[in-house]
């Protein structure tokens, strides 16, 4: 479970003429803390390590009891709490990538030149911080969101420093200006007569965090008015209300994180697969692989009992194969790595199995609404049904969930124009997944078809790659591609050798036991044709369960998978596709059936659904005649 962790700096005095320096520490400790974080994980470095106290300035506001300074704001005490938050020393946590750190930084701020280049610094007690050394100590700290918001002069330049793709950054000043305190009434705290000011970009901080400014004020920073202020929006705020010079600056990294993220932002994830923390983009470990859509024939009596109970969580199997003639129901399992509750619409769609799903292949079944998931925790949602006249024809299906709700709303289906918008909508949303794996069950001497669609994008010629995983097959297996000719025209191959061709077809030996491949296959515009691997067995295989894939890639990035698990072993019925008939599997007729013939199955009533009738003498009482 994530956790939120502040780290507030201010390094001059407020005895020094400016008390402000430590008025808005104290506004901006309990802006934290009426936003849920916690009194221990928020962490202040002032001054020369004590609390400011004076007579001029009376009002209990400004005086916290108990004291909230930490440590005092010396280099090596900002380099200190960063370390310590690194590595959970000195008693303080160790901060994990599932966690939220927000830094806010004030005093007076200064510029000096490195290498040719100005360099922004911020001014501590006992120096001048340089941006890059300050980057290089917060940088250490694992967490999964980070927020900087700094008030000093210069401050936009630690921008460069600091930004990636999951850091928010709200700065005062650009680079090479200086930032002013709060400059005419409409800023001015005052309270039993005595004027209490503050920082110009704080003042509006505080007001957009609050919903009201220090004055009592009542505003509204939520422009979208979903009830949630995000970074974005607080920056917006800030721009649109502070009249001093300067100019504030905003970063938030390649994907935008701060048009979502708040201080007590969910963010309700579904898993790419089963090693996926919800990172975006995500991290790797193949697509198509989502543990978390599950199908079955009928509803579960306990759905919460069946895919969150002991190791449900760890299985990426937790489904059964679609049953034509029935409804078929669909669960989804999400996870909450944020830090509050909240709830989602989850879309599901289904297609063919493909290595490059394209949106315009999704048809959709329906919304599964996910109940309230409290942080950190996980929840299921469901059934939704799959209506039998809905189903396709007897096959594999490709399932794909689009997860949103009114933080995190769902990707805009319609604005994937182009192959890097489908690439980024799967690598960079962890609320976007497919499941496109499935069990085929295997005796050994038989035989696994595996078809799969294999398709171009709309209006455009290109080239790419289809790599064919079978290292984890056992020795013996043997493979063949069949795909039409055209698709390797100016390809070339690895580790397949053709063995076979018809006017439009060819035929390919696939070596089994490695990843094979077509090289720079092309592809026409909306290019959907069927390609087909089919897995011979040679009878002396060993039981097991064994996993390979299919891939596209195109410019090098995966675009999508299809991934099959043979399990091989003994199963107690034995269809035969030629006869339509379903013996016991120690029926004498069995023994004579040609290995391509043999269907196996574990449920006979499955059998008989898939239209088998019973063998007259090892099943005489399902033997319809």
């Amino acid at each position: 479970m994530g956790t939120r962790y502040a780290v507030l700096i201010s390094g001059d005095l407020a005895e020094n003429g400016y008390p402000e320096f430590f008025f808005d520490v104290v506004l901006m400790r309990q802006a934290l803390l009426d936003a849920g974080f916690g009194a221990n994980n928020i962490f202040v470095l002032y001054g020369d390590g004590a609390d400011y106290s004076n007579a001029t300035h009376p009002a209990n506001r400004y005086r916290p009891n108990p004291a909230i300074t930490d440590a005092a704001a010396n280099i090596s005490d900002v380099e200190d709490i960063f370390d310590d938050l690194a590595n959970g020393t000195n008693g303080r946590p160790q901060l994990t990538d599932e966690d939220l750190l927000f830094v806010w930084t004030f005093d007076h701020g200064s510029q000096t030149m490195v290498a040719g280049s100005s360099m922004s610094m911020l001014c501590l007690r006992d120096g001048d911080m340089h941006a890059d050394d300050f980057a290089m100590a917060a940088d250490q700290v694992p967490c999964a969101f980070r927020i900087f918001c700094m008030q000093q002069c210069f401050s936009g330049g630690f921008i460069p420093h600091l930004n990636n793709g999951h850091t928010v950054i709200l700065t005062a000043a650009t680079d090479s200006e200086i930032a002013l305190p709060s400059d005419d009434a409409a800023e001015e705290e005052t309270i039993g007569g005595t004027v209490y000011p503050h920082g110009e970009f704080n003042f509006y901080l505080f007001a957009a965090l609050n919903g009201q400014d220090l004055l009592g004020n009542a505003v509204n920073a939520d422009a979208n008015n979903n009830g949630f202020v995000t970074m974005r929006e607080v920056f917006d705020f800030i721009v649109a209300n502070e009249s001093g010079p300067s100019t504030p600056q905003y970063d938030d990294g390649a994907y935008n994180i701060g048009e979502r993220l708040h201080l007590a932002f969910a963010d309700l994830f579904l898993r790419d697969n089963l090693s996926d923390t919800g990172v975006e983009p995500s991290p790797g470990g193949g697509l198509s692989l989502s543990p978390d859509i599950h199908h079955f024939r009928n509803e579960l009596l306990d759905p919460a009992a069946t895919l969150l109970g002991g190791d449900a969580m760890s299985n990426g199997t937790l489904f059964e194969d679609i049953e034509i003639g029935q409804p078929n129901q669909i669960y989804v399992r999400a996870q909450n790595r944020g830090y509050s509750a909240s709830g989602a619409e989850i879309d599901i769609y289904w297609t063919l199995p493909s290595t490059l799903p394209t949106p315009a292949s999704w048809t959709p079944i329906g919304t599964i609404t996910m109940p309230f998931i409290a942080a950190g925790q996980h929840g299921v949602g469901g059934p939704l049904e799959w209506p039998s006249d809905q189903i396709p024809a007897k096959g594999h299906y490709c399932f794909v969930g689009v997860l949103g709700n009114i933080q995190d709303p769902a990707p805009d289906l319609t604005a994937v124009t182009s192959i890097d918008d489908f690439y980024d909508l799967i690598r960079e949303n962890n609320n976007v997944v497919w499941k496109n794996f499935d069990v085929d069950d295997m005796f050994a001497g038989g035989y696994s078809r595996i078809e799969f669609r294999v398709q171009g994008w709309p209006r455009r010629h290109h080239r790419g790659d289809l790599e064919l995983e079978l290292s984890e097959l056992p020795a013996g297996v043997q493979a063949e591609l069949r795909l039409l000719k055209r698709l390797l025209v100016g390809a070339t191959t690895e580790r397949m050798t053709k063995v076979d061709e018809t006017t439009r077809y060819a035929k390919l030996e696939v070596q089994s036991g490695h990843r094979c491949a077509i090289r720079s296959m092309p592809l026409e515009p909306s290019d959907n044709t069927e390609v087909v691997l089919t897995l011979i067995l040679t009878g002396d295989q060993p039981d097991g369960a064994y996993d390979l894939f299919v891939r596209q890639l195109i410019d090098g990035r995966e675009m999508g998978r299809v991934t099959r698990r043979i399990a091989i072993g003994d199963h107690p019925y034995t269809a035969n596709r030629r006869t339509g008939e379903v013996h016991r599997s120690d029926c004498d007729w069995v023994r004579k059936m040609s290995p391509v013939n043999k269907k196996p199955y574990s449920d006979l009533a499955r059998a008989v659904g898939h239209g088998y009738n019973g063998c007259h003498y090892c099943l005489p009482e399902i033997d319809t005649g």
